[in-house]
């Protein structure tokens, strides 16, 4: 049948090391890591005029956050951030997070998170290739064969998931609450940040993830496929071994011939 077939799962294998290199492409270019609403500080802007009442009226496009509010995200490089003062939305003014967020958190941690999905788009590829390889030979050597292909994604699935790991602790300790810069939350802007939410592109990263995890399941489908007793222990394969009886049962003549 089929599946059955030791390169329908080699290429199977190959092709989601292949979207998974792209999911995490995608991911690391892409600036919606993080979104943001925030708000006007009516207590600092009007303390006998609070401008709760007026937060998001009025938009006069479909970007707008409406009046006394503000909308931002941001990835792994850069972001964009949008006011409204109550009088329209002002233009979009986009920026680096190296300089805008480095009184706000420790960038060191995103470049720490950059290099492991770096990490893991290499081994994707290695995967993808060697996986290729597998699908139209069968390797003699080791490492082009199951074993690189357990370890081609094996490092891929642990460098993208000590990136997920590490930007989410991040998030949730230091992004979570505030993602502004001191010059934004003071006078005269007085804007604070409401809620905080994690964009598209984490989950990207968490589903490149999943898939180099997946990939486990077919490199093994393919090795059982190629030879079924790959994963019995070695007295098992004695045992299924049709010449193990038939060793046992001459040398058992031969001790009764001694006798």
């Amino acid at each position: 049948m089929f599946f059955k077939r030791r390169t329908t799962f080699s290429f199977l294998t190959a092709v989601i090391a292949l979207v998974s290199f792209i999911l995490l492409a995608w991911a690391i270019w892409s600036p919606y890591w993080v979104n943001a609403n925030l708000l006007k500080d009516d207590g600092k802007y009007n303390t006998t005029l609070p401008l709760r009442q007026f937060y998001g009226t009025n938009p006069i496009d479909d970007t707008d956050p409406g009046a006394f509010s503000g909308v931002a995200y941001y990835g792994l490089f850069r972001g964009c951030k949008r006011f409204n003062y109550g009088f329209g939305g002002r233009d979009w003014v986009c920026f680096s997070i190296y300089k805008e967020h480095s009184g706000i958190y420790s960038t060191s941690v995103v470049i720490v998170v950059i290099v492991f999905i770096f990490i893991a788009l290499l081994f994707s590829l290695i995967a993808t290739v060697f996986g290729l390889v597998n699908t139209l030979a069968v390797p003699i050597e080791t490492m082009y064969g199951p074993v690189g292909l357990y370890l081609w994604n094996g490092i891929a699935v642990i460098a993208s998931g000590l990136a997920a790991i590490l930007y989410v602790l991040l998030y949730a300790v230091k992004m979570k609450d505030e993602v502004l810069h001191e010059d934004d939350r003071n006078q005269p802007n007085n804007f604070l940040t409401d809620f905080t939410y994690l964009g598209n592109a984490y989950f990207l990263l968490l589903a490149a993830c999943a898939l180099f995890a997946i990939n486990f399941i077919f490199v093994a489908l393919a090795q059982y496929s190629h030879n079924p007793d790959a994963f019995k222990s070695k007295k098992n394969k004695k045992r299924s071994d049709p010449n193990y009886n038939s060793g046992t049962m001459r040398s058992d003549v031969g001790s009764g011939l001694i006798y």
